[in-house]
């Protein structure tokens, strides 16, 4: 199997990015100003390799407990393939 080279990976790092920010789209109304800066923050932590998708995503679904959301919570983005709850 191919390798991912660096720039793979600052893609698909960048994918991941834009789909936070997709996601966040659905949060921005509802959620505090404290709550943005600790999602930017851990998304930025993720960037620079500080920080995993998996705290990123979890971060989003302690989000979603607290602002509920229909399209989210049928989303796989958050909740993974395999089950469709949210963990």
């Amino acid at each position: 199997e191919k390798k991912q080279s660096v720039k793979d990976i600052k893609e698909s790092k960048k994918d991941f990015h834009n789909a936070i920010l997709h996601v966040w789209g659905y949060f921005k109304k509802e959620a505090s100003e404290t709550e943005k800066q600790g999602l930017f923050e851990i998304l930025e932590e993720y960037m620079k390799g500080e920080n995993s998708q998996e705290a990123v995503i979890q971060y989003l679904n302690a989000l979603l407990r607290k602002y509920p959301n229909q399209y989210l919570e049928e989303s796989t983005f958050l909740t993974g393939e395999q089950n469709k709850t949210i963990a």
